[in-house]
């Protein structure tokens, strides 16, 4: 039976089954299936990339703000030192009738 059966034959009908069992599996598709897989996948892509950069701007904005919220706790401990250091030399005067005599009136 396989004596009459050419290697070309033989190789075609491989070759098609090869091919039909690909087409089957899903290892081999058709290019419009291609392409509309890659258009999603681009668009997925491209979605992630704007969520990417709005969540890049995001963080720019947050330090941003840190930054600035840093340097007005700054200014208010230095508010605060120059405010204790004026009332620390400030002259204590004694009030009448209290049993504390460093009170200031």
């Amino acid at each position: 039976m396989l004596s009459n059966v050419s290697v070309l034959q033989a190789s075609a009908g491989g070759l098609l089954a090869l091919v039909v069992l690909m087409v089957l599996t899903g290892r081999l598709v058709s290019r419009r299936v291609l392409e509309d897989v890659r258009r999603d996948r681009d668009a997925r892509v491209a979605e992630a990339r704007a969520l990417a950069e709005v969540w890049r701007q995001a963080w720019e904005t947050e330090r941003a703000v840190r930054e600035r919220a840093e340097g007005h706790a700054q200014l208010a401990i230095e508010t605060a030192r120059t405010a204790t250091a004026v009332i620390g030399v400030l002259p204590v005067a004694a009030a009448e009738g209290e049993p504390d005599a460093n009170a200031v009136a």
